[in-house]
């Protein structure tokens, strides 16, 4: 699974971080411009490429009028729409096959009437909403709550693993400005829910978007299939007054005007991730300030890493290339855990520094490795164990354990373990190694730099989790 602000951290840290382009959006096929043979087979349809040239139109008149971030979060939907209706590299589309070009109809058809029904102005949560994937309807509860009813409707070539996952739920305003209830399935064939229920469904406004959020155990499956309820929704069922005001938006730490990567926007679109990475922020920046030059400059090398790393790990978990069934499926709900998960370590690092520590006992963590040497409860031994990662490749990692003893503060064992060095205040891991270690997967070496953070920080090494 998976990633933060690239303009902003690189600004902080005094680094050039290069940014990635930002994707033109998709509107459907886009005939007009279509040369890829398969889809522009697709087109030689009329009424397909007559339906596809109205949803350009269209969009392009929503976006005319949508506020900036109204307008960026659209132009993303937009794309992933467009990835949703097929893959030139996988879908064989000719002029006789009369259900698949009935299923592209029926999308664009799905599509253009929403975008015709759009209101790019939002006086409260209340209404009908939509995005690529799902639709949500929100009514007035009782005592000041709201029930909500959502329902994934789209469906991929030759898969229909998404469509008609759906749920409800009766949600009450939370402390931290959102509204929060237990998640119903309500999908066809779905068990009534547990007792202890663990699926929370979670939404507020961010601007004129309504932010919706499954939270869920990442072990766990909601509809027994792939769940997209998590992401950006746009209002096309209820008036709205041409002047009314977007309800007051979180901003992060950058100018969202300029957001181009994916984890950008993502943290772009959702209150929390916003809040957290303005706290990233205040906190990078007050380690700076209290850190000798030396492991300031090691913070600054770690920092740029893993803000590079984050897009990446982000668009992974999009579309995971581990799931062979699936992998075309845009899975949102586990890329914007994953940026969760990614943001809130970064954070425990960042808070619980501990530049004071002299052995090698304790926690590390950096950008992409994990290590925890503690004492054996049932020995007077040491237990060390620790992961590297490389966001790029899911395959290529290293986990590394071993039982071992604190010997001039440096730590000691007989079995296969990388080799560890302290340089400063950090610790470096697989330093002299000159071939790929037997616990290392793909990957060359084990080496990574690692920084000591104080014991209770929400860091924890997993071998099942794919960073």
């Amino acid at each position: 699974m998976k990633p933060l602000p690239l303009a902003a951290l690189a600004m902080l840290a005094g680094l050039c971080v290069p940014v990635l382009p930002a994707a033109p959006a998709a509107a459907g096929f886009v005939c007009s411009r279509q040369q890829a043979p398969v889809l522009k087979s697709a087109c030689a349809d009329p009424e397909l490429a007559r339906i596809d040239k109205a949803v350009e139109t269209a969009v392009a008149r929503v976006l005319a009028a949508a506020d900036p971030l109204t307008a960026m979060l659209l132009r993303r939907d937009q794309n992933w729409f467009g990835e949703t209706l097929g893959n030139v590299d996988s879908v064989n589309i000719d002029a006789a096959d009369d259900g698949e070009i009935k299923r592209l109809r029926d999308a664009l058809k799905t599509r253009l009437a929403a975008l015709e029904r759009m209101a790019v102005r939002a006086e409260s949560l209340a209404g009908t909403w939509t995005n690529a994937f799902s639709d949500a309807e929100v009514e007035t509860g009782a005592g000041g709550g709201l029930r909500v009813k959502i329902t994934s409707r789209v469906v991929y070539p030759a898969a229909d693993e998404v469509a008609g996952c759906s749920a409800t739920a009766e949600v009450k305003r939370d402390d931290g400005g959102w509204f929060t209830g237990a998640a119903i399935n309500t999908t066809d064939g779905a068990e009534p829910p547990p007792d202890n229920n663990p699926f929370k469904l979670r939404l507020r406004l961010q601007g004129n978007t309504l932010r919706v959020v499954l939270t869920h155990d990442e072990q766990d499956s909601f509809c027994g299939k792939a769940e997209q309820v998590t992401g950006s929704y746009f209002l096309v069922g209820a008036a709205a007054r041409a002047d009314a005001k977007a309800a007051p938006a979180v901003a992060p730490s950058f100018d969202c005007a300029t957001a181009k990567n994916p984890d950008a926007l993502e943290i772009c679109a959702d209150p929390g991730l916003a809040g957290l990475d303005v706290e990233i922020a205040r906190a990078y920046q007050d380690v700076l300030k209290h850190v000798d030059a030396r492991l300031a400059g090691q913070l600054r090398e770690d920092q740029r890493a893993w803000v590079k790393a984050n897009a990446t790990a982000f668009e992974t978990q999009i579309n995971a290339p581990w799931d062979k069934q699936t992998y075309m499926v845009h899975k949102t709900g586990n890329a914007r855990e994953e940026l969760g998960l990614r943001l809130g370590e970064r954070l425990a690092l960042l808070t619980n520094l501990d530049a004071a520590r002299k052995g090698v006992a304790g926690l590390w963590a950096g950008h992409n490795a994990l290590l925890a040497i503690l004492p054996d409860e049932a020995t007077k031994d040491f237990r060390a164990a620790g992961r590297k990662w490389d966001s790029e490749d899911y395959k290529s990692y290293c986990n590394f354990e071993a039982k071992g003893r604190i010997v001039n503060g440096a730590f000691k064992t007989t079995d296969s373990f990388p080799d560890l060095a302290r340089d400063g205040a950090t610790l470096v891991i697989g330093g002299r190694e000159r071939t790929r270690p037997e616990h290392c997967n793909r990957m060359t070496t084990s080496k990574a730099r690692l920084f000591p953070v104080k014991a209770g920080a929400q860091i924890g090494i997993s071998d099942d989790r794919i960073r």
